[in-house]
């Protein structure tokens, strides 16, 4: 929340500036979080709990306001467009290297990854999914892991785009496999093997 209310000042102001800005467009981007209050107001009058109901307006708020970020910071421009795929690509690799880190002492300690999850919940207050194995490791699936499909496409796909080499993209391919493969949730591994294929195909020039 620290992070998103640094961020909206300057994007209020890159909103603005832009020529395709009109009053209409800010009317819009006002009424969403607007009508989303309306929504937590009517939710009252149904007996639902207003801290469930603002919790769950925040994390639908976040969604869109990431989107309208990457939106303002992107705009027409290719360059910014490639460059904010990288940052998004490296943050997910960053991701897969903290899980790789926590099952390697997990298995390394022989701490359940169980204890690690709950660990990580208490302190950060988040709802993470784990699961232990029979004697070590086990499976932990972050929020983020989501991406992990769409950033293996991406690294298939678009490769030379995004400026990066064959090995570094091979290093970072194996550690986003590594956390796929022990992420909690089997439409993951789904989503991850169609991602692969369409990578494959659509990037199949690329050695």
């Amino acid at each position: 929340i620290v992070c998103f209310a640094l961020l909206l000042g300057p994007t209020l102001y890159a909103f603005t500036i832009a020529a395709r800005t009109t009053v209409r467009h800010l009317s819009l981007l006002f009424a969403v979080p607007a009508a989303f209050c309306l929504w937590i107001f009517i939710s009252q009058f149904y007996g639902f709990d207003l801290y469930v109901a603002v919790s769950q307006y925040r994390e639908i708020l976040i969604t869109f306001v990431s989107c309208w970020l990457a939106a303002v910071y992107c705009g027409s421009d290719a360059n910014k467009t490639v460059r904010f795929l990288k940052m998004v690509l490296h943050a997910e690799v960053v991701a897969c290297l903290i899980k790789v880190a926590l099952l390697a002492y997990s298995f390394y300690r022989g701490v359940p990854v169980s204890v690690i999850v709950d660990a990580i919940d208490k302190f950060f207050g988040v709802q993470l999914m784990g699961m232990d194995f029979e004697g070590a490791l086990g499976r932990i699936q972050f929020i983020a892991d989501g991406l992990i499909p769409l950033c293996m496409y991406m690294l298939l796909r678009y490769r030379k785009r995004l400026g990066l080499s064959t090995a570094f993209s091979v290093v970072l391919f194996i550690f986003l496999l590594l956390s796929l493969i022990f992420t909690f949730s089997r439409y993951f591994w789904g989503f991850g093997a169609i991602a692969f294929c369409i990578g494959m195909i659509f990037g199949k020039k690329d050695r």
